[in-house]
């Protein structure tokens, strides 16, 4: 089978933005194992959304680890999404938050990476 040069092109672009999105959504699990712990996830999302937490230096601290996330080299709709992500935990909207993180996984999806949420479950 013959290629062209802009065959091999878009395979190393889509190839390097797989990498990209993978590096993106190691750094999220990386921020949400430090705030996990040994809870569950869903604890740990309590913790950061609760009441007396909501604005929390913790909370704050965390936010600003997701703005720190790598998104170059992202697809654009990676990125998006992720900033509509952000957006959401800026605004402590726990709906919006799930909805945008299911967002994330369904465009990684559809650039070819699988990725799993943490376990809702103690570890």
């Amino acid at each position: 089978m013959c290629t062209t040069r802009h065959e091999n092109n878009a395979g190393h672009q889509e190839e390097s933005q797989r990498q990209a999105i993978v590096r993106a959504l190691d750094y999220d699990k990386s921020i949400t194992q430090q705030v996990q712990g040994s809870v569950s996830f869903s604890d740990a999302l309590e913790y950061l959304l609760g009441g007396d937490s909501l604005n929390s230096e913790y909370t704050i601290n965390y936010v600003r680890n997701l703005k720190r996330v790598p998104l170059d080299g992202c697809p654009p709709d990676f990125q998006a999404a992720y900033q509509r992500h952000i957006s959401a935990w800026d605004s402590r909207d726990r709906t919006q938050i799930t909805a945008t993180f299911s967002d994330i996984l369904a465009i990684a999806k559809l650039h070819g990476v699988e990725f799993t949420q943490p376990s809702s479950d103690a570890r």
